[in-house]
């Protein structure tokens, strides 16, 4: 017995302790053999269940030969999460915790659900099952973390939870719907780490951003849309896309009337796009802007309410006609007192600040839209193409046309 085993029960006890306020979770305890040391659940059928579905084999293997913690996501929806503790080199305790509902399960799988169970188990099964605890993607990957932290004392990251494949030496005669299922189990929870990833950029300002952004476009967000138009389905995608990085930007620190200004202003530029080229565009401005948004909060920690909320008045209100009165007026202050109050905290005058924020959205427009570049002048508020052209070129060292011609994608 490894002489970490008391600490580790204690462990497991506190955390089932914690996770009974959201349901019933049950663990069981294995040798490295697949011998059953002990187990906390009062249901034989639960571990039939487990066993027929091949979850423990898959589990076996793959602890067998592996540290870290997994993750199986049955052909009939249900969840169990393992860790394992080894010493050195030595596998001692195989720990399995279970079963989940995944709330992700579509409409098919929900009603094939059966289909994947035996009749001498379905009676059963459907008793327990309303106890089975509903859990999201995110919320088993956490507790799998923390299945993790309580067995081996150890704190991994999510990207170091394994999602392995039921045992290739035990196979099921598969049916159409347990192939389906096993592939956009496996395949939606590539999505979603990816996915995850990409939201976490946002709400952390990481500017180092590019490589999980890639990843996410190579391999999608996972979203099913049943259409035949192409563009359609992709616009339907990005504005998905879109409102899980306004949540992900106001858990980040951006004020939601921010957040949502921008979702709306992005969300209109996808429902005029025209090309695949054009959604591309869209989304990863989109990401780029509430991602520096969250970057600029983190950066200026010191910047007071005031002079944040100024900010935050700009950003959302960046195509209206802006000026030092209104916004002195707005925050109850004096032009002079405001205005020295935003160079001292800000580095930059409120006037330079405008006019950046307002070059910021041109370059949107630019890119994203076929409108004339009078007519951006005009809706942004310049007083004329000709200092809108100055105030750009100062600022992006090219002219409007100059920067339409190299970054809009034809």
């Amino acid at each position: 017995m490894s002489r970490h085993d008391p600490h580790r029960q204690n462990n497991l006890i506190v955390m089932l302790d914690i996770l009974s306020a959201i349901g019933e979770f049950y663990v069981w305890q294995y040798l490295p053999d697949g011998q059953l040391v002990s187990t906390t659940c009062p249901h034989e059928m639960l571990e039939e269940l487990m066993i027929y579905e091949k979850a423990q084999s898959s589990i076996f293997e793959h602890g067998r030969t592996n540290r870290e913690p997994c993750i199986i996501w049955t052909n009939a929806g249900f969840l169990w999460v393992a860790a394992f503790d080894w010493e050195k080199d030595q596998l001692q305790k195989m720990y399995i915790l279970g079963p989940m509902n995944s709330v992700e399960n579509d409409y098919t799988m929900r009603k094939n659900r059966y289909l994947q169970v035996p009749l001498s188990m379905k009676s059963e099964i459907e008793k327990l099952y309303e106890g089975f605890p509903p859990m999201s993607l995110s919320g088993v990957i956490r507790i799998c973390l923390m299945l993790h932290r309580a067995v081996t004392g150890e704190t991994v990251q999510q990207d170091q939870i394994a999602f392995p494949l039921r045992s290739s030496k035990e196979p099921l005669q598969p049916s159409h719907c347990e192939t389906v299922a096993k592939g956009r189990s496996k395949d939606r929870m590539v999505n979603y780490m990816a996915q995850d990833a990409v939201l976490q950029n946002i709400r952390d300002g990481n500017l180092n951003y590019h490589e999980d952004y890639n990843r996410l476009v190579h391999i999608g967000t996972g979203t099913k849309v049943e259409t035949e138009n192409a563009i359609e389905r992709g616009k339907l995608s990005v504005v998905s896309f879109i409102s899980l990085c306004m949540q992900a930007a106001i858990q980040g620190g951006v004020l939601p009337d921010v957040a949502y200004s921008r979702g709306d202003m992005y969300t209109q530029e996808v429902l005029r796009a025209k090309t695949y080229g054009d959604l591309v565009d869209v989304s990863h401005t989109m990401y780029e802007d509430l991602l520096l948004c969250v970057h600029e909060l983190h950066v200026n920690k010191q910047v007071s309410p005031t002079i944040q909320a100024c900010c935050n008045y700009i950003r959302e209100y960046v195509d209206t006609d802006l000026s030092i009165r209104s916004l002195a007026d707005r925050l109850g202050y004096s032009e002079y007192y405001l205005s020295r109050k935003f160079s001292k905290e800000m580095g930059v005058s409120i006037s330079y600040y405008i006019r950046a924020a307002k070059v910021e959205r041109a370059k949107v427009l630019l890119r994203c839209t076929s409108d004339s570049i009078e007519k951006i002048s005009d809706d942004l508020f310049f007083c004329t193409r000709n200092y809108f052209t100055y105030c750009f070129n100062s600022i992006v060292n090219m002219s409007p046309n100059e920067y339409r011609k190299k970054y809009q994608r034809q």
